[in-house]
């Protein structure tokens, strides 16, 4: 059984990464709808350009909505 190495360039990265994000992005955009968040919130996902800052907004939207 022959496996073959692969290496993953640089463009190949950042096209998985950014439709990692694109996933992401459309499940907590999907998430907060479901949760009745205000637009603002939602407009900040879409806006989001790292995983890390959907979280935060989701984190905050989440503990304004049970202050």
């Amino acid at each position: 059984m022959i496996i073959a190495n692969t290496i993953e360039t640089e463009e190949e990265k950042a096209n998985r990464l950014e439709a990692s994000l694109k996933a992401y992005k459309k499940d907590a955009v999907k998430a907060a709808k479901d949760l009745l968040y205000p637009k603002e919130v939602i407009d900040a996902i879409k806006k989001a350009d790292k995983e890390y800052k959907i979280i935060e907004i989701m984190h905050k939207a989440r503990m304004e909505k049970f202050k």
